[in-house]
């Protein structure tokens, strides 16, 4: 990867394909490219477990974790692959809410026309690659329509000072939203062995 270039997602497989060309011992397969096709679908899981799941403890201790269909809700632990020890948690909490039903499927959401047109002028002329250009960093359709109008005529007139070209903002972060509560301003997420939503934590000292 290092010595090879690769500006496309097929670049990047084809890269990974020709490090073992005797033993083919890597087999890459894109889950979706630059178009925002996705060759893998994708669901929702955090939406599906979010209001019947409860965190492990010290999960970052375990580096091994093993499911059983005989056992649903349930989890054994190993801090290392080669451990004897493991731990059991029951990380459901009604056990009778548990379904086979698939979460709603995630499509990848189109790039803005901003955010097509930062590519296009900040990252564009670093692109080798013709081809690659039109992957990565498209020429939104509005600017290639603006470039073939002709401009007018200069007026003759005192000349102005040329203004430095202002850069286009850099794309404002959205506020993250918490999965559990969904309310905006924190993650779902666990800290210290506690999680940051206020909702959340009060919940599971209750219980």
């Amino acid at each position: 990867m290092r010595v090879s270039k690769a500006e496309t997602v097929n670049d990047v497989c084809e890269v990974a394909r020709s490090a073992c060309p005797q033993t083919n011992a890597i087999i890459p397969f894109a889950v979706g490219d630059e178009r925002g096709k996705l060759n893998v679908p994708m669901y929702d899981w955090q939406l599906k477990f979010q209001d019947n799941l409860k965190p492990v403890p010290q999960i970052k201790g375990y580096h091994q974790f093993v499911f059983h269909s005989q056992s649903p809700g349930i989890v054994e632990c190993k801090e290392r692959v080669s451990a004897i020890d493991t731990v059991s948690f029951n990380i459901v909490k009604d056990a009778s809410k548990i379904c086979h039903s698939l979460p709603p499927a995630l499509q990848a959401e189109p790039l803005s026309y901003d955010r097509m047109k930062y590519l296009a002028e900040k990252i564009r002329p670093y692109v080798t690659s013709d081809e690659a250009k039109d992957i990565l960093c498209p020429v939104p359709l509005t600017t290639r329509q603006v470039d073939l109008v002709p401009e007018p005529e200069p007026v003759p007139g005192p000349s102005k000072p040329q203004s430095d070209e202002t850069e286009l903002p850099a794309p404002k972060r959205k506020s993250p939203v918490c999965s559990y509560c969904k309310i905006p301003g924190h993650r779902n997420q666990i800290r210290n062995n506690a999680p940051t939503c206020p909702k959340r934590r009060k919940a599971e000292i209750t219980e």
